[in-house]
């Protein structure tokens, strides 16, 4: 499953990055392809990777105050409802009601807040799109989506401080949006055909680094590389290597592989914590 999260503006981006962490956690099979940088694009965006759009298998596209009469909001939606049926567009609308966007093309589209009842009828609705050979079940899904609500309701409610006295509309220029939508572009589309962006790769070799070399990492390169849980349990001796591998797993790791292998991390870090 392919989800495509559209946004505008740092308050959406932020929710968007946060989105793009969470919803594999609630449902393992998911993909989230989120650009990094702010998409101000309208058809020019919409001409160049609408080939590639026709992957993804879910859209979502962020609202708030600040950006939904943003024309390229609308060129968004619109390049992913060609290729999706309206009920996989979910606008999301962050910090204005229904009636904001009442005048709005959004309107068409099954919108929700942002909420627990509201996130939860998105990823009901991913969960309902889910192809007949993933092995979630309904039961699992819904324990899943508890057990994770929480972390994201910090997480929102962080971002809404944070960004309080966010007044809208960054100021910018012509040139400067222009080059954010080309970068943008090459961006989407790299994440799309699973390539790493260039602002994403990391300084060595993560298929096998060696454990000095991975736990020397800094947190962002740490979290960014590839490798599985078993080979950095198996690589975590010192207990500042173990405490950081169960934060990785945290992080990046499916649900079933953090039950799999934190327990036994954990219990290898209460031994040194002992012995010492």
């Amino acid at each position: 499953m392919k989800i495509f999260v559209s946004w505008s503006g740092e308050y959406s981006r932020q929710l968007a990055a946060t989105l793009k962490d969470w919803i594999p956690c609630v449902i393992q099979s998911c993909e989230v392809f989120v650009s990094a940088h702010d998409i101000g694009a309208g058809e020019r965006w919409q001409n160049k990777i609408n080939a590639a759009l026709g992957e993804i298998d879910f859209g979502i596209v962020i609202l708030t105050q600040a950006t939904k009469d943003r024309p390229w909001i609308n060129f968004e939606a619109g390049a992913l409802a060609k290729h999706l049926d309206k009920s996989r567009v979910v606008p999301i609308l962050c910090d204005l009601q229904l009636i904001d966007i009442s005048a709005s093309p959004l309107s068409q589209f099954q919108c929700i807040s942002l909420g627990k009842s509201g996130l939860n009828n998105v990823m009901t609705s991913i969960f309902e799109s889910l192809g007949d050979d993933d092995p979630i079940t309904e039961s699992v899904f819904a324990r899943s989506f508890e057990t994770w609500w929480p972390e994201l309701e910090n997480s929102i409610a962080e971002i809404e401080s944070l960004n309080k006295s966010d007044v809208g509309q960054p100021t910018s220029t012509e040139v400067d949006r222009l080059g954010n939508i080309e970068r943008a572009i090459s961006d989407v589309i790299s994440l799309i055909q699973k390539k790493d962006p260039p602002s994403k790769q990391i300084s060595i070799n993560t298929e096998r680094p060696t454990a000095q070399d991975f736990f020397a990492l800094p947190d962002p390169e740490f979290y960014e590389a590839r490798i599985t849980a078993r080979v950095i349990s198996s690589k975590a001796k010192t207990k500042e290597e173990i405490e950081r591998a169960i934060k990785y797993i945290k992080k990046v790791k499916a649900i079933n592989l953090q039950r799999e292998y934190i327990p036994k991390l954990e219990h290898r870090l209460s031994q040194i914590n002992d012995s010492q």
